[in-house]
């Protein structure tokens, strides 16, 4: 979960995967100040790891 996620958020109810990225949507998510407008959180991976892209 991201540090800015919270329970109800539904992280990890939509994941799609291709060529070392990965999308992990979460519908219920509050974004500025909008309850359930939803977020989707990219994950690269690089030679040093896994890192968010923001």
């Amino acid at each position: 979960m991201p540090a800015n996620g919270a329970m109800g958020d539904q992280f990890g109810r939509a994941v799609d995967t291709r060529s070392g990225t990965v999308v992990v949507g979460a519908p219920q998510a509050e974004v500025n100040g909008k309850p359930g407008a939803g977020a989707a959180y990219v994950y690269e991976r690089t030679p040093s790891g896994t890192h968010r892209s923001d």
